[in-house]
């Protein structure tokens, strides 16, 4: 399924980050929640796919993405660290896809 979901997420983000009129170059953030198998102990962990400020959302590929635990996210520790990230918003909401941009004036 990860691969869907990063297939999902990129498409998103390029439509999105196409047009100069929705996004500035290098603004907005994107992400997408799922399973994937831990290579380590086999079983399957909840994964959230971030594309950071940074980077340009019409041109993202899988590379440009960051891949977090959502476990790992969750205890209170990291909440603590993360207080003034914008990452730490993403896992809270329940959808799968989260995008958030900044829209240019259109004086």
């Amino acid at each position: 399924m990860s691969e869907t979901r990063i297939e999902e997420l990129i498409g998103r983000s390029n439509r999105l980050g196409a047009d100069p009129r929705n996004t500035n170059y290098a603004g907005g953030n994107t992400s997408a929640k799922g399973t994937a198998t831990d290579p380590v102990t086999g079983e399957d962990v909840e994964l959230m796919w971030v594309k950071g400020s940074g980077g340009d959302l019409g041109t993202l590929r899988a590379a440009g993405l960051a891949v977090l635990r959502l476990d790992r996210l969750r205890c209170a520790d990291v909440q603590a660290r993360l207080a003034a990230v914008r990452l730490d918003r993403h896992h809270l909401v329940q959808h799968r896809f989260v995008q958030h941009h900044f829209v240019r004036n259109r004086r």
